[in-house]
């Protein structure tokens, strides 16, 4: 079988049923991926000192400030348009993504150029320890990320959720044994720590090369291919998205220097920690990226894609909200045990964690924009949000230290959430939020349910009765 033959038999699959696969395998697969994640925590947390800790924090956060040159906002353009172009249009939906591909190759050149050479610069940034050979070894991600990408937009784009959770499987599990390698065989300090994210980056990459060879979209673009492309993705909606992700990425990868400044390296660490806690519990219910390739292919049906936004915003929160419920119980024996040296962490986490519950329709609004190609919209929604964030966070953070600056987060959180859902009302007209439906539990949601359960039970083994 080809694997044009492969895509359409992928795409004759109920959407109501991916859903429901996408999310049981995704649910199970990211109780391992998260107990790794969390075990590497912990010791980063418990072998590096809590200005260690710090330091590292504020060298990721370098990176993560020049990704967003990394046209890491394409993502979901490519995976939507992609998505979207499978069945009626196999060949503009390789263009679109082998051009993507050969776009973020040649950026990911320049930035590791960038970070490599000029180093020297780039600590006028973060000061402490050896900061130009640190810098050196986070400049390799670059070079690694277009091929990372390229594999996880793959698995996105053929809804092949199995091979993207486990794609980060082994993602975790090399940098965890990276980590104890080191601290067992040799020293552990912010160099190692450095290295196990290159090594976490670079083994699911050579995995999936040497494995995954079922279906691909990448194709050398042909000249006019490439132009089509570029001119969608940097000229059309594409140039909204690139915008717009640098922007909403902004307030968090300055953050940590802003509290640097006003607090200090280990306030850093502290603030840090909060907001790993809270990534954690997002990530167990991981709606967005399930919601990004299924939405596009209710595009075409206004009333159906309202529907579906009003059915995942419900029990998105439903989840998170008992998610919420739960760490705000489990946490703190979980930080008193294990790293007892960051119990002045569990305030900021709690407070952080208010807001928790309103992450559930911001995830799912998202993916909206791009179904509807207007991500120019998206654009001005995420600089009002983005500018109303870093003003609240200056001044907060200036007045009131860390935590002012973990309670402005949560105010901006809240305070955001409409600005998406009048957006979303202007571009969707058909869209209507109903608080009844929210907090109704009808037939559909009790099929939902039990098809979910059904599925993670099949899928972990467990007997059916």
């Amino acid at each position: 079988m080809n694997s044009d033959e492969l895509i359409d038999d992928r795409l004759e699959e109920g959407t109501g049923q991916t859903v429901v696969s996408g999310v049981a395998v995704s649910s199970v697969t990211s109780m391992v991926l998260r107990a790794l994640d969390v075990a590497t925590g912990i010791l980063l947390l418990r072998w590096l000192t809590i200005f260690e800790y710090g330091l590292y924090q504020l060298v990721t956060a370098a990176y993560d400030f020049f990704t967003g040159f990394f046209l890491s906002g394409l993502e979901n353009v490519v995976v939507s348009d992609a998505s979207r172009d499978l069945k009626k249009d196999l060949g503009h939906a390789r263009n679109i993504f082998s051009t993507y591909v050969v776009c973020m190759a040649i950026v990911g050149i320049l930035l590791w150029a960038l970070f490599f050479y000029g180093s020297g610069l780039l600590t006028r940034w973060v000061r402490g320890g050896d900061i130009i050979g640190y810098i050196k070894i986070i400049s390799f991600i670059f070079l690694l990320a277009p091929f990372e990408s390229a594999y996880k937009l793959t698995f996105q784009i053929f809804l092949d959720f199995w091979w993207a959770n486990f794609f980060r499987i082994i993602g975790s599990a090399t940098r965890i044994a990276v980590v104890v390698s080191y601290f067992f065989f040799f020293s552990f300090h912010v160099r190692e720590a450095l290295i196990s994210l290159l090594a976490a980056t670079a083994l699911p990459t050579v995995v999936a090369f040497l494995c995954y060879r079922r279906q691909t979209l990448f194709r050398i673009p042909s000249y006019e291919g490439l132009r089509t492309s570029l001119s969608e993705l940097f000229l059309k909606h594409g140039k909204w998205a690139i915008a717009s992700d640098f922007i909403n990425n902004l307030p968090q990868t300055i953050q940590p220097f802003i509290v640097k400044i006003f607090a200090g390296v280990e306030a850093v660490a502290l603030i840090s920690l909060a907001q790993s806690l809270i990534g954690t519990l997002k990530s167990l219910f991981p709606i967005r990226e399930i919601l990004t390739p299924i939405l596009p292919r209710s595009g075409d049906d206004p009333t159906r894609l309202a529907r579906q936004i009003n059915r995942a915003t419900k029990y998105a929160t439903a989840v998170y909200g008992v998610l919420a419920i739960s760490a705000a119980v489990g946490v703190p024996y979980m930080v008193f045990l294990l790293f007892p040296k960051y119990l002045p962490a569990l305030p900021l986490f709690y407070i952080l964690l208010l807001g928790f519950p309103w992450w559930g329709f911001r995830l799912v609004a998202v993916p909206v924009f791009y179904t509807l190609k207007e991500q120019r919209t998206l654009l001005v929604v995420t600089t009002g949000r983005t500018v109303v964030s870093l003003m609240i966070t200056v001044v907060a953070t200036y007045l009131f230290g860390v935590w002012g600056a973990v309670v402005g987060m949560v105010c901006i959180g809240i305070l955001t959430s409409p600005a998406y859902a009048l957006a979303i009302k202007r571009i969707l007209p058909e869209w209507k939020f109903s608080w009844k439906e929210f907090f109704s539990f009808d037939e559909y949601d009790r099929v939902v349910m039990r098809t979910i359960v059904k599925r993670v039970l099949v899928k972990t083994g467990w007997p059916l009765s």
